[in-house]
């Protein structure tokens, strides 16, 4: 069920499992349940999606729900509002509140690498106003075969007030296995109510996969605040089992130590429809409320249990 836009791939957003019709109205979903060890507590997050095509037009609605949040009382919101149009083989035409194209972690559980957000998602997360990393405007999506285009003009991400980002990113597959992404956004340089800009952000992606391996790389590169940060793992897959290594480390402007995060992931799919996966890590945030805000990354060992039920 992955959603990043064509490229972003738009393609393939609309290119989801669908467990129920209703009059061409096409409903899918997953629930995600977390039991950290650490803390002995479980968590649950879902999701329900409603896709409906007519001609070359696509609607999409995707609502999320916190369970156990909230006090206990439990939270819901909308993650996903969106149209795409395809004008014609080579261009769509997307409009409204999507996911950040821009980095290689995914937004979904059954979409991520591992249990947790990577410290490139958790800063790019840190930096647009609107939850879980999403971002609202329109956006054309150019699709060349091995390469594809996506460029988008939105709301400044953090909302400033009379401001304006831009964002592209360019999607290059021109050796079997091998996936480039090369993806830049722009956000005006001012404190605002969502934090602190870091102003322009790049960022480089990729992975390559040959037989049962594949190794990916996520580096990112910010004009303020950061100086860079990257996640580097290896995965193998066999049958229905998997397992990941990787490790990430997020440089300061301000100098310092690294914040570094490190850890293992299994993963087995029990069923068509039902996946267990169980996460070790060890970070360092060396005591910074800030780099903890930031990146996502604390001081002590966590070890997760998850199940993911998809529909």
């Amino acid at each position: 069920m992955n959603k990043k836009l064509i490229a972003m791939a738009i393609a393939g957003v609309f290119a989801v499992p669908v467990a129920a019709q209703a009059e061409g109205l096409a409903i899918s979903g997953f629930a995600d349940i977390i039991f950290d060890a650490d803390s002995s507590a479980f968590g649950a997050d879902a999701e329900i999606d409603f896709i409906k095509t007519v001609g070359a037009v696509t609607g999409r609605l995707d609502i999320d729900a916190d369970l156990v949040g909230n006090g206990g009382n439990g939270s819901t919101g909308i993650e996903q509002a969106l149209f795409a149009w395809g004008v014609n083989d080579t261009v769509t035409l997307i409009g409204g509140v999507f996911n950040n194209p821009i980095g290689q972690d995914a937004e979904d559980a059954p979409d991520m690498n591992f249990t947790t957000h990577t410290a490139v998602y958790n800063i790019l997360d840190h930096q647009t106003a609107l939850d879980g990393n999403n971002i609202a405007g329109i956006a054309g999506a150019f699709n060349f075969g091995a390469a594809s285009l996506t460029v988008a003009f939105l709301n400044d991400i953090q909302h400033t007030t009379d401001e304006n980002s831009v964002a592209a990113v360019l999607n290059l597959s021109l050796v079997e296995g091998l996936a480039l992404e090369l993806g830049y956004v722009t956000q005006a340089d001012q404190a605002t109510s969502a934090g602190t800009s870091a102003e322009n952000v790049a960022n480089f992606n990729a992975s390559y996969t040959t037989g049962a391996f594949t190794v990916g790389l996520d580096y990112l590169a910010p004009d303020k605040i950061i100086d860079s940060a990257y996640n580097v793992w290896v995965g193998m897959g066999a049958n229905n089992f998997g397992v990941k290594v990787f490790t990430e480390a997020v440089a300061w402007e301000a100098g310092g130590d690294d914040t570094t995060n490190s850890g293992i992931y299994g993963s087995y799919q029990l069923n068509d429809n039902l996946a267990a996966a169980v996460q070790y890590s060890t970070g360092d945030d060396n005591a910074s409320a800030l780099a903890t805000a930031v990146t996502g990354i604390g001081t002590e060992d966590t070890t997760t249990l998850e199940f993911i039920v998809s529909f």
